[in-house]
């Protein structure tokens, strides 16, 4: 399945300057994606889509695959396969 994950401006001040400062020494990137956490599952894939008007150009800016679920904490673990800032 592929899923695309929408983050809006202002949100937990994630934006695509910060996904390096984010990402885990492995490429894992956390999303909190508490909408999806049980329906999402290990091996989907997801694009993270940003949008902020008049800060970057909206687009996606992080493709990855499910590595696992956290459904307590509503937290999903992307492996991300690439990402760019710009």
């Amino acid at each position: 399945m592929k899923w695309i994950y929408k983050i809006w401006s202002g949100y937990d001040g994630f934006r695509p300057s910060r996904i390096e400062a984010r990402l885990r020494p492995g490429g894992e990137l956390n999303l909190g994606w508490a909408k999806y956490a049980d329906v999402a599952e290990p091996g989907d894939d997801v694009w993270v889509w940003f949008y902020e008007a008049n800060r970057f150009t909206a687009g996606v800016y992080v493709k990855g695959i499910v590595e696992s679920i956290d459904p307590v904490k509503q937290q999903l673990v992307l492996q991300t396969q690439e990402w760019n800032a710009t």
